[in-house]
Order: structure tokens, then C-alpha cells, then sequence
């Protein structure tokens, strides 16, 4: 499964959309998308691809670390011995940060561009040193 972000610029405003599927299909469907986009607006000033390489969820890191360092610098005991009392705030700590993890849903996305293209609903101009190359053959 293939997780692609498009991007692209229309008079200034950055839109972004997402494609997902698999690897032959969704390339298929990238360039349908920018026949589209050209097709309906004919000025887009940037085209690029990025492929999203992981999801990290970034509520339940922060919220667990967070109240593990809050209920450890407190200095309400919950045991007469110390072992038993960071068992017992990790525990504790770690289940409100779970909690509190799944109520704020906020994740960091790692992407990596395919590719990035500057006016990309021109015309392909012939290379004038590429039909010569030709003929010289």
C-alpha cells in the first residue's frame, strides 16, 4: 500500500490532496489527477509528489511522557517504599498519558518527495539540439 500526498499551486493558495492504494494502480491515477487539475485550471504554478513513509502518533508519546514527569515530581507518596511508589506513578503516569493520548489524536508524518515541477501544465518545448542529434545519426 502506497500512501501519496499531491500538492499543488494555483495563484499563490498550496492545495494538497491524498492518494492511497497500490504501487502500478496509483501511479496511474497520479497522472490522471494532473490531467485533471490542468484540464480544470491550466495555471498551476507548482505540481509535487511526496510519498508519506510513516505515521507516528504524537498525542500518546507527548500525554505519557508528560504525566510521568508530572506525577514523579510530585511529592504525594504512593507507598511507604520507594521501589513500590515509581511502580506504582509509571503505572499511573502511563495510563492517563494513554488516556489522555487517545483524546488528542495529533500524529508527526514522515514524507519523502518523489518529485517537484514548476509549471507543469505547459507544453513540452522540443529541444532544437535534440532533432539535430537526429539528423546527424
Amino acid at each position: 500500500m502506497v500512501k501519496l500526498i499531491v500538492r499543488y499551486k494555483i495563484q499563490g493558495r498550496t492545495y494538497s490532496l491524498r492518494l492511497e492504494g497500490e504501487e502500478p494502480k496509483i501511479y496511474e491515477d497520479l497522472d490522471k489527477v494532473l490531467h485533471t487539475l490542468c484540464e480544470k485550471f491550466n495555471n498551476i504554478e507548482e505540481y509535487s509528489v511526496s510519498e508519506l513513509v510513516s505515521i507516528t502518533p504524537l498525542g500518546k508519546i507527548i500525554g505519557t511522557v508528560a504525566s510521568n514527569l508530572l506525577i514523579h515530581s510530585t511529592d504525594y507518596k504512593i507507598s511507604d517504599d520507594e521501589i513500590t511508589d515509581i511502580i506504582a506513578k509509571t503505572v499511573l503516569g502511563s495510563a492517563i498519558g494513554l488516556t489522555i493520548g487517545h483524546i488528542v489524536d495529533s500524529v508527526i508524518e514522515i514524507e519523502r518527495e518523489k518529485f517537484s515541477v514548476k509549471s507543469p501544465c505547459l507544453p513540452i518545448r522540443e529541444n532544437p539540439l535534440a532533432s539535430v542529434i537526429t539528423e546527424w545519426k
